[in-house]
């Protein structure tokens, strides 16, 4: 099999197909080219996760954000009260599985956050010349 590359320039969207056990990315190249990469939920899981969580661990810690970010459009929360955890979805992807006491936390966090954010100055509209 021919290797091709492909120069992705955004993520478009992450996908879990449930009744296709698996997991795809859609990423937008140059010219408005796209690509789609569908793989079984089980590698997904075992082999990208951890590459990932590394690049993850070597990204600047969030109080000096990287010049770039992942806007989030839309998440859902559920919990598993069998389990005592909460579910934290964001923009489709797969979901977060958190311990209660962690959500907890995270919600404190975020309400500090949000605080903070809010007093600061709304940024200036722009002109469209």
């Amino acid at each position: 099999m021919a290797s091709t590359t492909f120069s992705a320039l955004s993520l478009v969207e992450s996908t879990t197909r449930a009744k296709s056990d698996t997991f795809e990315m859609v990423f937008n190249g140059h010219d408005g080219a796209q690509l789609t990469v569908s793989m079984p939920m089980k590698l997904a899981v075992e082999a990208l996760a951890p590459v990932l969580a590394s690049l993850a661990s070597s990204t600047p810690p969030a109080d000096r954000p990287a010049d770039y970010s992942k806007t989030i459009l839309g998440w859902r929360v559920g919990h598993v009260p069998e389990q005592r955890r909460v579910l934290l979805q964001f923009n489709s992807e797969i979901a977060y599985n958190m311990y209660f006491e962690d959500a907890k936390k995270l919600w404190h966090q975020l309400r500090e956050e949000a605080e903070i954010a809010g007093r600061a100055p709304a940024p200036a509209a722009r002109s469209k010349a």
